[in-house]
């Protein structure tokens, strides 16, 4: 520069995530003020001083930049800094207002009537998978299967023993008491 003698410079700088910021925050600063360029000798600088000063034009471009300014100060930035945000990458629209926001939705998000409703409809596609075999009892045998030892292989299997089991209205609304019990005391732990 001090060859060329020019007295303006015009630099774009990109990056990448932490690097977007670095480079936002550094084009924010050059185009704040000139600078002053470096001289050795006395006679440079008992001259005018705006003839050793360089003015230096900063463009950023940010993939991913994580949101570092307010908002009226993103405005004014707005004529040199390009911010380009993936569609699902939520690092440029995480800032502390929406990290607060998101801790008052989760705590605040009851997931017990979720929680309650999935343990029932398992306990129903249990029911009507596995304990039933189209009686209208709902009850189903099934039988336990123990290898025999004489063929060398093992490869024979013999029915042993049946277990009946049922799995009927009754039975789910008490498991479903347990687990509307258990999610209350988690709640209130959780709250205290």
């Amino acid at each position: 520069l001090k060859l060329s003698k020019k007295r303006k410079l015009e630099i774009t700088l990109i990056g990448h995530s932490l690097g977007a910021g670095a480079a936002t925050i550094a084009a924010m600063e050059w185009n704040s003020k000139p600078f002053a360029q470096q001289s050795n000798t006395t006679s440079n600088k008992n001259n005018n001083n705006n003839n050793n000063n360089i003015q230096i034009s900063a463009h950023a471009i940010g993939f991913g930049c994580p949101a570092l300014l307010s908002h009226p100060l993103s405005l004014a930035t707005k004529p040199y800094i390009t911010s380009v945000i993936a569609d699902a990458d939520f690092i440029p629209r995480m800032s502390g207002a929406t990290l607060v926001n998101l801790l008052l939705d989760v705590k605040g998000f009851d997931y017990r009537r979720l929680a309650e409703r999935d343990v029932e409809q398992a306990l129903r596609e249990l029911q009507c998978r596995y304990f039933s075999d189209g009686s209208s009892g709902g009850s189903t045998a099934i039988a336990t299967a123990a290898s025999g030892g004489g063929d060398g292989g093992g490869a024979s299997l013999k029915s042993k023993s049946k277990l009946t089991f049922n799995i009927d209205e009754d039975d789910i609304q008490t498991v479903m008491g347990y687990v509307h019990r258990g999610l209350e005391k988690v709640a209130k732990t959780t709250s205290a």
